[in-house]
């Protein structure tokens, strides 16, 4: 349960941290290309499942960098 909370608190820091792009694509997609609401929540969502699953490869164990060779 501890390393959900740490995968969710990563998933939150990283859409703060993205929050003024995030609002920026919205409003463009909302005046300029004139797209629906619908589609921009759908686009939100993909983009809020991508991160998650981001997070989830990159939280785990079996992702470690390699061990360096000595010369």
């Amino acid at each position: 349960m501890n390393e959900l909370y740490k995968i969710m608190q990563s998933v939150v820091d990283n859409w703060i941290d993205s929050l003024g792009f995030i609002l920026v694509a919205f409003f463009y997609g909302l005046s300029f290309l004139q797209l629906p609401l619908s589609d921009l929540f759908h686009m939100l969502g993909i983009l809020a499942v991508l991160s998650v699953g981001m997070n989830i490869i990159l939280s785990s164990s079996k992702c470690l960098p390699l061990p360096v060779k000595p010369h």
